[in-house]
């Protein structure tokens, strides 16, 4: 019991590295996407000039980027708050991993002729990083990342023979990474539709409850804080189906933090 509540723990911990960065995008965003909002811009005339206007977009385009790449940076910070050693050899696995995952997955969708040219979001297909792949969204890159914390914690001491030695210890890690991610592509293929219905309908489950429901979110979410298992309570709903599904601009969002930064940056919040 104690080795799973350290473990838990460690991982709650790792949540925090890339939510972290979240208030510095968010903050761009937010600025960015209220000032170059028609209404506020209606409001204060001064707001309606060409350099402030191009310095408000800078801002908003440049906050996205953080949301809209979530799932990578979570796989680089699970990955990274789950190992000892040799961070960074296991930030650059965790990508590889990630991209490898991403395009297995894109290379079974064209195997079976079930890729999507259009309508991603209708097929639980979205495009990551330039790969067209199913929406596993967090949950892809959080996968991703705790495979890689794995793999590095049992290969990263590995001693190949002499004529391999080059690829020995941490060096064997992003390899052995990308093979494995390469079957997890493949295996969510396969597992991750079912999947994703199920968190779709928990997250109209959840929106059903109403205040009950928030009630005793907000309960089991207090009741964790003293054992540091919080973030590992709170993220699903903020970023995953479970809180939530909304199209906006076209393109589905999930999570009720990325449904709102996305809004925003839209110019869809009114103040």
């Amino acid at each position: 019991m104690n080795s799973f509540f350290s473990g838990a723990q460690k991982l709650g911990k790792s949540f925090m590295l890339p939510i972290a960065v979240l208030p510095a995008a968010g903050l761009l965003l937010g600025i960015g996407g209220v000032f170059s909002n028609p209404i506020t811009i209606g409001t204060y005339a001064f707001l309606d000039n060409t350099v402030l206007q191009a310095i408000f977009t800078l801002m908003k385009l440049c906050g996205s980027a953080v949301f809209d790449n979530l799932p990578l940076l979570f796989a680089v910070g699970i990955a990274v708050g789950m190992t000892n050693t040799d961070r960074g050899t296991a930030g650059l696995a965790s990508v590889l991993s990630f991209l490898v995952m991403n395009k297995a997955i894109n290379a079974m969708l064209v195997i079976t002729n079930t890729l999507a040219t259009d309508n991603l979001a209708v097929h639980g297909q979205a495009v990551i990083l330039g790969i067209t792949t199913l929406q596993t969204g967090v949950l892809g890159g959080i996968l991703s990342g705790l495979l890689t914390a794995w793999l590095h914690g049992r290969y990263n001491k590995i001693a190949l023979p002499e004529l391999l030695a080059f690829f020995s210890g941490s060096r064997f890690v992003p390899i052995v990474a990308s093979f494995a991610a390469l079957f997890l592509g493949v295996l969510l293929f396969y597992v991750w539709p079912p999947i994703q219905s199920g968190i779709s309908h928990l997250g109209g489950l959840v929106e059903k409850t109403g205040y009950i429901g928030t009630m005793f979110y907000g309960m089991i979410l207090k009741c964790l804080i003293p054992f540091g298992l919080h973030h590992i309570f709170y993220l699903p709903f903020w970023m995953t189906s479970i809180g939530g599904e909304q199209m906006v601009n076209g393109t589905l969002v999930q999570g009720t933090q990325k449904i709102f930064f996305a809004q925003l940056a839209l110019s869809l919040i009114h103040i």
